[in-house]
């Protein structure tokens, strides 16, 4: 089986949650590329298909609108990154910042050590997960696609959607949404009960 590296970009959303803070990690691949230190407005991801593409601060606003709904109004989604990786590595190197600083918009409780994932189908084959950590959604049974959850739903249906920018690390195209798990996060359990 072939090794699959992050990237060739990936946008990082930090978020605190929770009274935590969190990353968000979402590969993809450039249309457009910046120069290094350029802001969101001169990068332009590649997308499924939709017209015009998004400049990726568009993009990742976008993004950011559908995350609210899955966090409480006190949590704070605080910026993005992007980095570029060196082919078939690990390495990655900074590109530029986009300052977000907007909130949660539930007024539902955070649930402790709570992670929600994610689960898509790529056109090579492969597979992708996003996670949330310290959301609002209660823990509960595996949702096939179509989500019941409505913040779910529309999460599910952006990413394989014409607008969607992701890749999976396998390269491809996300195109299927499969599952939502929404469940706890062993890691944050441990770190907050031992």
């Amino acid at each position: 089986m072939a090794t699959n590296f992050p990237g060739p970009f990936q946008v990082r959303i930090f978020y605190t949650a929770n009274s935590r803070q969190h990353v968000q990690r979402l590969d993809c691949d450039m249309d457009i590329e910046g120069d290094p230190g350029q802001s969101f407005i001169y990068w332009t991801p590649n997308n499924n298909g939709a017209s015009p593409i998004l400049t990726l601060e568009e993009a990742v606003d976008a993004w950011v609108a559908l995350m609210q709904p899955a966090f409480k109004t006190t949590d704070e989604i605080s910026r993005a990154e992007l980095w570029k990786y060196a082919d078939a590595s690990n390495d990655a190197a900074y590109q530029s910042v986009y300052t977000l600083g907007v909130n949660g918009t539930s007024a539902s409780p955070n649930v402790l050590n709570g992670e929600q994932i994610f689960t898509f189908r790529s056109s090579n084959g492969g597979s992708k997960r996003i996670h949330f950590f310290d959301g609002i959604q209660p823990w509960g049974a595996t949702q096939a696609w179509p989500f019941s959850t409505t913040w779910a739903y529309n999460i599910g249906e952006y990413v394989v959607g014409g607008d969607g920018w992701f890749v999976a690390r396998d390269n491809g195209r996300l195109f299927a949404p499969l599952n939502f798990l929404p469940g706890s996060n062993e890691h944050w359990f441990k770190d907050y009960y031992r």
